[in-house]
């Protein structure tokens, strides 16, 4: 269990509400991200069990904020120059940023705990964060308390029926606070 901090201070923002007195100033979201990119659906490989793990929203088990098990990932084709632009790294966000429902709404992510090498379907985005700054762990629970909280919402577009997330948007004008890596990694952990 995690000890009570002697010292509080109000965030600014609503939402976050009092944080430990000698945390940051909130942030822009956008600040701690390295990178974004979105995915490739490649092509369909000559046989099932050749090409390369392409992972989509369905392969999200959201009970457990991770993965469904490797056998179900679907296979797909790629050049090298297009796999390497959209290969995983441990710690990267999925984000689901096209599809989603009402009951399911778009936004959805579950962080890649890497093991294994894979890209992700053209329905995914990848955010890649500056781990000088924010814990790819304490981003992720960042991400999924906002989408909990049903934050994301204001973000949605609609095209032909679909969800559409604007990332872009979502992370310009998010606030995040950020204690220290160490910090961030306990709490992350717990």
């Amino acid at each position: 269990m995690l000890e009570r901090y002697e010292a509080y201070k109000d965030s600014g923002v609503e939402w976050i509400g009092e944080v430990p007195e000698h945390w940051g100033e909130p942030t822009p979201a956008k600040r701690v991200v390295e990178a974004r990119k979105n995915g490739n659906w490649g092509e369909e490989p000559a046989e099932e069990e050749f090409g390369r793990y392409c992972l989509r929203a369905a392969d999200f088990d959201y009970g457990k904020l991770s993965f469904k098990p490797r056998e179900t990932f679907v296979r797909r084709v790629y050049n090298d120059s297009v796999f390497d632009s959209i290969c995983l790294n441990e710690g990267d966000l999925l984000v689901e940023k096209s599809g989603g429902g009402e009951k399911v709404p778009v936004g959805r992510a579950v962080v890649f705990r890497g093991g294994f090498e894979a890209g992700y379907s053209n329905f995914m985005e990848r955010v890649r964060v500056n781990r000088k700054f924010v814990d790819p762990y304490y981003f992720f629970y960042w991400w999924t308390s906002c989408y909990q909280d049903g934050r994301f919402v204001p973000f949605f577009t609609h095209t032909t029926g679909i969800q559409n997330l604007n990332t872009a948007a979502l992370l310009a004008e998010s606030y995040i606070v950020l204690p220290s890596i160490t910090e961030q990694k306990v709490i992350a952990d717990y």
